[in-house]
């Protein structure tokens, strides 16, 4: 009797449990956003830069980290039109770029250079729209290297 209950008790086991760990390793496909088409005649300036570096402004104690947890999965993009420029990135890639500059530059000379690298600015009309020195100032005291900034130097 008692090798016959081992062997049923596995396949009741395997045929109750197995279904539902395949089910869930399913991961949810991310939905599909439409891209605008470059070429198109932008007629009014948009910047939602400058409204998302107001958020992060307000927030004295930004953390990209929790940021980036809280828009990984966000849809939304962060945009910029004028007659010279188009941008367009995700918050999520915006934010990891942001940081890497931030974490990669001892000052801020550095980090609008990298900057102007990562944002090829025409007319110069997208870097004089979002402060950037003040993003900088900001977030650098919250970052791994700005940590160590704040500690005291020894000789």
């Amino acid at each position: 009797m008692n090798t016959i209950t081992r062997p049923l008790f596995f396949i009741l086991f395997l045929g109750t449990v197995l279904p539902y760990g395949m089910m869930a390793q399913e991961t949810p496909e991310p939905e599909v956003v439409a891209i605008p088409v470059e070429g198109i005649a932008v007629t009014t300036a948009h910047n939602s830069f400058i409204d998302y570096h107001d958020y992060i402004l307000k927030d004295g104690q930004f953390r990209f980290r929790k940021e980036l947890k809280k828009v990984k999965h966000d849809t939304n993009f962060l945009e910029y039109a004028s007659d010279a420029n188009n941008i367009r990135i995700s918050k999520y890639d915006y934010l990891k770029m942001m940081r890497r500059a931030v974490n990669q530059s001892d000052t801020k000379g550095e980090f609008m250079a990298l900057i102007s690298d990562l944002f090829v600015d025409k007319d110069q009309s997208f870097a004089e729209q979002v402060d950037f020195a003040s993003l900088y100032d900001a977030t650098r005291p919250h970052t791994f290297h700005g940590y160590f900034d704040g500690l005291p130097r020894i000789r």
